[in-house]
């Protein structure tokens, strides 16, 4: 719930169940909020019991960056500018900025290297639950690799179609250890410097039960 400065009440912004999962998630607020003095976070004990804690909260502001994805969508199938559109002309593709037009060229030659950095990412479903339904142990969650490896420092832009409304991120994980970074991603360009060095994952949980479609990302140096 969230209280403006004009007023003295906390309203509900919204309710969220995330199975006891003790991994990164996020939610985004259905309206804009302005003037905002708190936020406040009711957490509901489990039934079964056991810890809650919440902690490194951050909040962001969205950017629809609407410009740009119209430029790209004139051009490339979907905003992970993954395929070209089969008759894109040479006009709609000077309109996008000079990386992307670089890109669209490769593409269009077809010299464009596309192994690892384009792939369409299943989902999978929240370990956790399964492990509390069938009384085992919490697997991994690294079900998705790309692939790639980025050194610390390294500069990305990450490109993601359609996300059906689905909590979708990028881990860089390091190398012998489930230590990790995580890189929350949204439809569109998302510009990412890497902060820890390690392979890279597409960390994709949902309810199988709804039949979440795959997600395509395309990770590219920036």
């Amino acid at each position: 719930s969230a209280k403006t400065t004009s007023s003295d009440t906390y309203e509900t912004i919204g309710k969220y169940n995330w199975n006891g999962s003790g991994s990164t998630r996020k939610f985004v607020f259905p309206n804009q909020l302005q003037n905002v003095e708190a936020i406040k976070l009711d957490l509901e004990v489990p039934a079964n019991g056991g810890l809650i804690a919440a902690s490194e909260i951050e909040f962001w502001a969205k950017n629809n960056n609407a410009p740009l994805n119209e430029a790209l969508l004139n051009v490339f199938t979907d905003l992970s500018c993954s395929k070209l559109k089969p008759e894109v002309s040479t006009q709609d593709m000077e309109n996008l900025p000079e990386y992307f037009q670089v890109m669209a060229g490769k593409m269009q030659d077809g010299i464009y290297h596309n192994e690892y950095r384009i792939d369409a990412y299943e989902a999978y479903s929240d370990p956790d639950v399964f492990a509390s339904a069938l009384n085992t142990n919490t697997y991994s969650i690294l079900d998705n690799p790309t692939g790639i490896y980025a050194n610390e420092g390294d500069k990305l832009y990450v490109m993601v179609g359609d996300t059906y409304g689905y909590d979708i991120s990028l881990m860089s994980v390091s190398a012998g250890s489930i230590n990790r970074s995580i890189y929350s991603l949204r439809p569109g360009v998302n510009k990412i410097e890497v902060n820890r060095t390690g392979l890279l994952y597409v960390s994709y949980i949902a309810d199988l039960t709804t039949n979440p479609q795959p997600v395509n990302i395309h990770i590219a140096e920036g």
